[in-house]
């Protein structure tokens, strides 16, 4: 985002901050963010929205694999 200074005329950038990391984005996560904006009303960087999205498939893979129990798969380490 550019905001121009009226008495001046010169261009401030405004830095856009991870939510997760506080650290700034990068040029691909703010070209990114502008292309796909989220719903969740802040902005991550993409390893914070990594990072994310690996904890909620662990968590989803924990829940399915809980109701299929009655399959008796083998899981690893057991043998």
């Amino acid at each position: 985002m550019k905001q121009k200074d009226k008495n001046t005329n010169k261009t401030n950038k405004i830095n856009l901050i991870c939510f997760d990391c506080n650290m700034p984005l990068s040029n691909w996560d703010k070209f990114l963010n502008k292309k796909y904006p989220n719903t969740l009303g802040y902005i991550l960087c993409s390893s914070c929205q990594k990072k994310r999205e690996d904890k909620l498939i662990k968590s989803l893979a924990k829940s399915i694999a809980s109701d299929l129990d009655f399959y008796d798969f083998k899981q690893k380490g057991d043998k």
